[in-house]
């Protein structure tokens, strides 16, 4: 997610939590991401219902299943925050100060959704790399693309996000204070500061954080996922050709279909890091211009700016899922088995019945089908 402003009072090194007055906040963080949440939820659970069936389990599956993980606790852990702020409308109502406890909810949310968020980030890097090896180096890439590999590397990455955005979390305190309204009643309010111990100089941990995100979470993810796609298009073009060359005048349409499948899943990664790109490239630049205190963007640009690409990353978590829909067929096939739609029928032992000719095509040997996710 975009860094986050916010309207702040201060008091002696100390400040209110004060929920941010986007401009547009209503039809967007109201309507439309709430919306976009629910809907993320629904098919990102189909997703992960169809990746972990055991016909579906490959070194792919696994990564775009972790993926789908992520982004469903990038889109919970902010949109509770949308529907009662902006939604309901009361962010009218704490325009004074947030209470206690929800001012720590107000600030942990950005947080969590931005570390989620940068999982989803590097989790898409890791995609873009794996495809690049299995294409560019078929025997050992299989190898070493393998589904304990990319469970572990999942892990990975989990882990290392959340231990470089640690200290992100260590840096505000939050203590319950009451104030006496005009009318003599006694308020509640919390009152945020900064801990002494993080605070490093007058800027304290935030612009830290903001050089950090610009760096491990925008800049690098970005430069690796477009020299990894422009590589891999490169080598899908050239392995193409090779194949077909290799096989025009031989009986080997088992090759042919092995490498068919491994370049329709090539074709969807590719198109799932160009999505990717084509929103985090624009809110690199905007980051970096924040960064680096040019004043060439005003407070009320940057707020609409931030409304915007939050807006674009709600949508990125829909167009996964229907990239699978529109270009895998094995991915609709199992979608249909979940909700038993065109079941096919079954031995005794359950499991579907094969047409012997079509399975055991003497010009596609069984031994040799793979998964088209692999």
């Amino acid at each position: 997610m975009y860094t986050n402003w916010t309207n702040v009072t201060y008091l002696e090194n100390s400040l209110n939590c004060l929920p941010i007055l986007y401009p547009y906040w209503f039809p967007m963080y109201g309507v439309l991401c709430p919306l976009l949440a629910c809907t993320t939820l629904c098919t990102n659970i189909l997703v992960i219902m169809v990746f972990t069936m055991n016909r579906m389990r490959s070194p792919t599956t696994i990564l775009l299943t972790a993926l789908a993980v992520s982004d469903i606790l990038a889109a919970l852990a902010i949109t509770p925050l949308y529907i009662y702020f902006y939604s309901i409308g009361e962010v009218l109502n704490y325009q004074e100060g947030l209470p206690y406890p929800l001012c720590i909810y107000h600030s942990m949310a950005y947080k969590i959704t931005a570390v989620f968020h940068a999982v989803s980030i590097w989790l898409t890097v890791v995609l873009g790399i794996q495809r690049y090896i299995v294409v560019a180096f078929p025997i050992p890439g299989r190898r070493l693309c393998s589904q304990r590999n990319s469970i572990f590397v999942s892990i990975l990455v989990y882990i290392l996000v959340f231990g470089v955005y640690s200290l992100w979390f260590l840096e505000d305190r939050f203590e319950e204070r009451t104030r006496i309204d005009a009318n003599g009643f006694a308020v509640p309010y919390c009152l945020c500061y900064q801990d002494e111990v993080i605070v490093f100089d007058d800027y304290g941990m935030e612009k830290i954080m903001k050089f950090i995100r610009l760096i491990f979470g925008q800049f690098c993810p970005c430069v690796i996922l477009v020299c990894a796609t422009i590589a891999l298009v490169q080598k899908l073009i050239v392995e193409s050709h090779r194949i077909l060359d290799l096989h025009r005048e031989e009986d080997n349409e088992g090759e042919r279909t092995d490498f068919r499948l491994i370049r329709r899943t090539t074709v969807m990664v590719i198109l799932i890091v160009i999505s990717f790109c084509m929103v985090e490239i624009p809110i690199s630049l905007v980051f970096l211009i924040d960064v680096c205190d040019i004043s060439i963007i005003k407070l009320d640009a940057k707020l609409e700016i931030a409304v915007m690409s939050n807006f674009c990353v709600f949508m990125t978590y829909q167009v996964n899922f229907w990239i699978y829909v529109c270009l895998s067929r094995h991915f609709r096939n199992n979608l249909k088995r979940l909700f038993r739609i065109g079941k096919s029928k079954s031995n005794q032992n359950g499991f579907p019945s094969l047409n012997y000719k079509s399975y055991y095509s003497p010009r596609i040997p069984h031994n040799r089908r793979i998964s088209t996710f692999h």
